[in-house]
């Protein structure tokens, strides 16, 4: 608590100054206003470039409504994973779509954004997610046994088995739980 004090002061007592800092050195520059050359000009322009807002929403930097994007595929993913979390999954997919269109590579958010098309019913989209992931890391036992519940959920019980024997396989704990016990199939 007291570092918290300590912290809140500090940044009051920077605040104070930057502003304190700002307005006196405004006021010198306004006093000691000279003209540029065309030269100096044409630097200065290049050093510091003024973006319109209508650049910046074209550029990607701002969204229509003047709000700025954040283009971190690693902030996405994990609003992503939060939305899903709390059954949000309209919003999830929304999240792994900026995800996948940063990083067109990360598995991981294909995956995230098949369950969350299953949990909302489209198993179309959630089946060819999924299969995307297993295509771009085929090695995660993980992606096959979600798409095996997937195919569990839309009804077919042969190409969920086929996926959870592969999952069991790679060492995946429930694929082999749901095989044994459920399902009470020799994957071995």
């Amino acid at each position: 608590m007291k570092i918290k004090n300590i912290l809140k002061n500090i940044s009051i007592i920077l605040l104070v100054s930057m502003l304190v800092l700002g307005v006196s050195s405004t006021l010198s520059a306004n006093q000691k206003k000279v003209d540029k050359t065309p030269e100096e000009k044409k630097i200065a322009a290049e050093k510091y470039p003024v973006t319109t807002e209508k650049d910046a929403v074209e550029e990607g930097k701002l969204g229509k409504d003047g709000e700025e994007q954040i283009n971190v595929a690693a902030y996405w993913y994990d609003m992503g994973i939060l939305c899903s979390v709390y059954g949000n999954d309209k919003n999830a997919i929304r999240h792994f779509n900026k995800v996948i269109k940063l990083e067109p590579e990360k598995s991981k958010a294909y995956f995230h954004r098949g369950v969350s098309y299953g949990e909302i019913g489209q198993y179309e989209n959630s089946l060819s997610s999924i299969s995307k992931a297993i295509e771009l890391d085929p090695d995660i036992g993980l992606f096959y046994y979600g798409r095996g519940r997937v195919y569990l959920l839309a009804g077919d019980k042969e190409k969920a088995i086929e996926d959870f024997k592969q999952a069991a396989t790679m060492g995946n704990h429930d694929a082999k739980n749901y095989l044994k016990n459920v399902a009470m199939v020799e994957w071995e």
